[in-house]
């Protein structure tokens, strides 16, 4: 009921979850197109940019040759590309961290969290109530959306990863707790959903 549920989503008949170049997803597009005949089809792309999966985050760009070109030939058909990327964490390990330091999510000592995945890399969650962590998404979907010509995005781990109790009081928020997590997210998304919506776009 309401009244910001994207129809795009609602009346998406069949999900297509690909991987890697710009060809291959066109091409698994299009006979998802022929099998599916008038059924409105989408695709969740991952590894979409040169960067390996959960490696490097959030430094997307540049992505793969082609796929922009590739991602407009989807949607002119009509198709819903939705590129994945990661709502919540940097990578500790690359120059640009010791940038986002300042905005990752504190334990009582001062240091980071680290988690790792399949990647095996030390990935840091960012703390949401944070404008540098919260301008950081609104760029890269603003990225995909204008230069890409993407008409949905994927933002993971913001409805499903559990929040890191940061102590940080630089941030402005009730140390350890409070309800700065999600506040923060509807702060970062609020922007997001406003170009989505202007864009034709749905989160």
């Amino acid at each position: 009921q309401r009244g910001d549920a994207p129809k795009r989503l609602a009346e998406l008949g069949f999900w297509m979850i690909l991987n890697g170049e710009p060809s291959g997803v066109t091409n698994n597009m299009a006979e998802t197109a022929r099998l599916f005949s008038g059924m409105p089809v989408g695709v969740h792309w991952y590894n979409w940019h040169r960067i390996p999966f959960d490696h490097s985050y959030p430094e997307y760009f540049p992505a793969k040759a082609g796929m922009a070109e590739a991602t407009r030939a989807m949607t002119d058909k009509g198709q819903t590309v939705m590129p994945y990327i990661n709502a919540r964490l940097w990578d500790r390990d690359i120059p640009s961290f010791a940038g986002a330091f300042p905005a990752a999510c504190k334990q009582v000592t001062g240091t980071n969290y680290v988690e790792t995945y399949g990647s095996g890399r030390n990935l840091v969650p960012m703390c949401p109530a944070t404008r540098l962590w919260q301008d950081q998404v609104r760029e890269i979907c603003h990225r995909l959306i204008s230069e890409c010509g993407v008409n949905a995005v994927y933002l993971d781990q913001i409805g499903a990863a559990a929040p890191a109790a940061c102590y940080d009081v630089s941030h402005g928020h009730p140390t350890g707790g409070g309800r700065h997590w999600t506040d923060g997210y509807r702060t970062m998304l609020t922007p997001i959903k406003a170009e989505a919506s202007r864009s034709g776009a749905v989160l």
